[in-house]
């Protein structure tokens, strides 16, 4: 069965993005099992940005190191152009 990649924005109250996905879904939650799904979420604690790109199941990605850097704005811009991505969304500071 092939898995057909959406995507999914998520906002904060102040209308700024939280989560940014591309992937498959199941029943309402990310599952993907192609290893191409992505995110980026911003990190409650330190309110950044981080990248993750791979499987999700139930809603969530596998435990693995998030010792990247945080996400510059420009980085994010070149991850979503490089999806040839469209979109008019805020991100936090």
């Amino acid at each position: 069965m092939v898995q057909e990649m959406r995507f999914l924005i998520c906002y904060s109250p102040d209308g700024t993005v939280r989560t940014l996905y591309k992937g498959a879904f199941d029943e309402g939650q990310f599952d993907d099992k192609s290893g191409l799904a992505w995110e980026i979420a911003k990190e409650d604690t330190s309110n950044k940005y981080y990248y993750y790109k791979g499987t999700f199941k139930n809603g969530v990605r596998p435990k693995h190191d998030i010792s990247q850097k945080p996400l510059s704005k420009e980085e994010i811009m070149d991850i979503i152009e490089s999806n040839e991505l469209e979109l008019d969304i805020r991100w936090s500071e």
